[in-house]
């Protein structure tokens, strides 16, 4: 497995990992990624060494990500992603398709990089930095139906486009401080007549760092995809044969648990994602269990004879009722576990409650959880 020695300085990773047509998109620094539109996961073209890419019609498409760790600053910084432009917008040639956008406003100190239309003004087809009401670089190299690798860098105050490692247009010299904290990916930071300018085309995985990574001359792309900690293997049985049992992590270091995983029934394949790329070693246990018992706050079945109305919990506090809340074997006639039994809620006001709980606490604030209903922050 590679290692990034400046993993700690990435503040988003989006791989674009998954099933095509998939609108989960993950970044894997665990900010949430909110999905507009149809922007999805594509395995129709993806950059090499990756098996799928993000894919947006050019018609409202972007994803949005917010995040005080977004905030570049004024150090170094590297954005890095491959592009693929597979048409227009839906405005038309003429007008450019947002890659990434930090703005709130426009003009404002705040990066947006794009791609111009096939009939566009920046230049047809270029990859370009717009900043503070004015393009900054604007790329020589034509982006069409094959990735080429984009970079966006800035060393010690000085910003450079790279393509393919290869720098392209001027050098800008930029004191900005970006203070913007949320980033759209794929779409521009408000609409147009209703349009927010998407790109129509695919993106491969993107990662920003900041504090390093930056390059001030040509140099080769690494590879894809991007690193990131991992430990898979296979777990078999006294006969060789694919088995699902559970894997548990543990810091070589300190012996502390730190998570684990289920190997696949069929392939005996797991995988577990660590939050860095210390040394960890793993252990497997002789029954398949739920590697995080140990951290959950509230499990309850919910299932019993029809018409009951008893929930008893298996951890966490007990759960009382309000308004119509019965188990039952007819509606459905199974739950996702096979028990054969579920848990109605008529509505108007149905619901089960924890009530104030120190139990529900998740690290700011006490948590009344129920379930059933709505309840507002």
């Amino acid at each position: 497995m590679a290692i990034d020695a400046q993993w700690s300085s990435v503040v988003l990773l989006c791989p674009f990992e998954g099933a095509d047509g998939s609108t989960t998109i993950t970044d894997v620094k665990g900010h949430v990624v909110t999905v507009a539109g149809n922007a999805q996961i594509s395995t129709a073209q993806y950059p090499a060494g990756c098996s799928s890419s993000a894919k947006f019609d050019g018609n409202n498409d972007y994803l949005t990500i917010s995040h005080a760790d977004l905030a570049l600053g004024t150090g170094d910084f590297d954005i890095d992603f491959p592009l693929y432009k597979a048409g227009e917008t839906t405005t038309g040639a003429a007008n450019a398709a947002n890659i990434i956008d930090f703005r709130a406003s426009d003009p404002s100190v705040a990066i947006q990089i794009a791609v111009d239309g096939g009939s566009g003004s920046v230049g047809a087809n270029k990859v370009y930095l717009y900043v503070n009401g004015s393009v900054r670089i604007t790329g020589t190299t034509s982006i069409g139906a094959a990735f080429k690798r984009v970079n966006l860098s800035r060393v010690s105050g000085v910003t450079r486009l790279f393509i393919d490692g290869v720098q392209e247009g001027s050098s800008y010299t930029d004191a900005n401080n970006y203070t913007q904290t949320v980033a759209n990916i794929g779409g521009r930071f408000a609409a147009i007549s209703g349009d927010y300018r998407s790109l129509n085309g695919y993106l491969g995985p993107i990662r920003i760092t900041k504090h390093g990574r930056g390059h001030s001359t040509t140099f080769t792309p690494d590879s894809l995809p991007f690193p990131r900690p991992m430990i898979s293997g296979t777990v078999r049985d006294h006969l060789a044969a694919p088995v699902a049992k559970t894997v548990l992590v543990y810091d070589r270091s300190t012996n502390a648990y730190i998570g684990g995983a289920n190997s696949d029934p069929t392939t005996g394949q797991y995988t577990f994602y660590p939050p860095d790329f210390g040394e960890l070693k793993v252990e497997r246990i002789d029954e398949l269990a739920d590697p995080y018992w140990s951290s959950v706050a509230l499990a309850a079945r919910l299932t019993g004879a029809n018409g009951g109305t008893s929930f008893p919990v298996l951890v966490g506090p007990a759960l009382s009722k309000t308004g119509t809340v019965t188990t039952t074997t007819t509606t459905p006639t199974t739950d996702p576990f096979g028990t054969g039994s579920s848990t109605l809620f008529t509505g108007a006001g149905s619901y089960l409650s924890t009530g104030a709980n120190a139990a529900m606490l998740p690290g700011t604030c006490l948590y009344n959880f129920r379930v059933g209903v709505s309840v507002g922050a």
